[in-house]
């Protein structure tokens, strides 16, 4: 099996959060619901999987009983490349096409609709060779990105001081 629903285990909440729905006037039943996420697990979220509402987590935490969490098979799939195929636009349209409810704000995908879309996989070593590709790539871009942040904000203050300097004065145009 390539993911199994945690559902089945019933992965319940720490201690601590069963005093925080207790002093928040909920029942200790309540806070019984909720997940727990481990690293490596596929997180969903069935009201917003056409929003990219989906991953694989990085950190241990707990998500409300809204979510459904998933044990990735790490013997066949490599985490992060599932990460990377899941949130992909190919798979963000198909899981539009799976939407049921009344209201768009309210629609969800089913969860055996959800568990029979196919997950394209080639061998784990190639996965692994994508993903770490991906990585890199991506690290590129977001360096790119915080220096063009970086030198926006140094032009924003250029500018700033530039206007201060004309309207005060302290320039002569003439």
């Amino acid at each position: 099996m390539l993911l199994q629903l945690k559902d089945d285990k019933r992965y319940y909440a720490r201690k601590e959060k069963e005093k925080q729905h207790v002093d928040a006037g909920r029942s200790k039943e309540e806070s019984q619901r909720y997940f727990i996420v481990e690293p490596n697990d596929l997180v969903v979220n069935v009201m917003w999987l056409h929003h990219s509402g989906l991953g694989v987590s990085s950190i241990e935490g707990i998500v409300s009983p809204d979510y459904h969490v998933y044990k990735i098979n790490s013997k066949i799939i490599d985490p992060q490349f599932l990460n990377y195929l899941v949130r992909s636009d190919v798979y963000i349209s198909e899981y539009a096409k799976h939407l049921r409810g009344i209201r768009p704000n309210s629609s969800r995908i089913p969860e055996h609709d959800f568990m029979r879309l196919p997950l394209l996989l080639p061998h784990l070593n190639e996965q692994i060779q994508i993903s770490d590709f991906l990585n890199r790539e991506n690290s590129k871009i977001d360096s790119l990105i915080e220096k063009i942040q970086s030198q926006n904000k140094q032009l924003q203050e250029y500018r700033q001081t530039l206007i201060s300097t004309l309207v005060t004065g302290k320039v002569d145009l003439r």
